[in-house]
């Protein structure tokens, strides 16, 4: 009569011990925040995982380039093993650890840099921010230069006012690039004050109109480089031959 008592209690001791062993099973879902160490450049990074209707999302946030929110792409969860991306531009893969540590490799065009995260706590995972409209002021054509390396780099920013908030209109003709097409993807103004996310890969462009001037001054950001870029009106709005010209991967 023992024997089954036995066997009940073995039961519960071994649901006990798998019960343990599950909840160390460390937490994916929640907000995580660190940095990828790119060479000379520390690249600052907040990562929100959820999961909803068994599946898996997810949103970036660059403060450094003015990026919130970014959709996380290609979520991929697999017991401890993390990987996703973000879209055209860098995947992340790495490994969540007992003490709330995501380690792993960050990895964009073809180049690869270490990441570490520390989670935080819930996921709070952002939604895009909604575009403002152009104002009329800046509506049009603009064309300016910057310098990258011994390369003068020829640019236009198309800016019509048919945008709506979720799908901003524009985008950044790079002549010396092959006429290269950059959209915008977030633009955002404020008075006199401007501020254009430029495809998927965090590259952004801030400045201020100067209506008496008619010029707008401002900085683009490629990666961890702040390259100087003054705007002027473009009166022939037509593109100039393209020259090859070397420049970072802004896919």
């Amino acid at each position: 009569m023992r024997q089954p008592i036995v066997v009940v209690c073995l039961f519960v001791a071994s649901s006990a011990m798998w019960c343990n062993g599950e909840g160390q099973r460390p937490s994916i879902s929640g907000q995580w925040e660190g940095a990828v160490q790119i060479p000379v450049y520390e690249l600052r990074v907040v990562i929100d995982l959820a999961q909803t209707d068994h599946k898996w999302i997810g949103s970036l946030t660059a403060p450094q380039f003015g990026v919130k929110g970014a959709p996380l792409t290609d979520v991929a969860i697999h017991e401890s093993e993390v990987g996703f991306g973000l879209k055209g531009a860098a995947t992340f893969k790495g490994r969540v650890e007992t003490e709330g540590v995501l380690k792993g490799e960050y990895t964009q065009g073809g180049n690869t840099a270490p990441f570490l995260l520390k989670r935080l706590g819930e996921a709070h995972v952002e939604l895009p921010e909604p575009s403002t409209p152009v104002s009329k002021e800046v509506q049009g054509e603009w064309k300016g230069a910057f310098q990258l390396l011994n390369s003068k780099i020829n640019v236009i920013l198309k800016l019509p006012g048919d945008g709506t908030p979720t799908a901003p209109a524009g985008e950044l003709l790079v002549i010396d690039w092959g006429n290269a097409k950059i959209p915008v993807t977030l633009w955002k103004q404020d008075g006199n004050s401007i501020f254009a996310l430029l495809g998927d890969s965090g590259m952004s462009y801030e400045g201020t109109f100067h209506k008496d001037s008619t010029e707008i001054a401002g900085t683009l950001r490629i990666s961890f480089l702040e390259l100087p870029l003054s705007l002027h009106p473009d009166t022939t709005a037509t593109s100039a031959p393209a020259r090859p010209a070397a420049h970072p991967d802004t896919k």
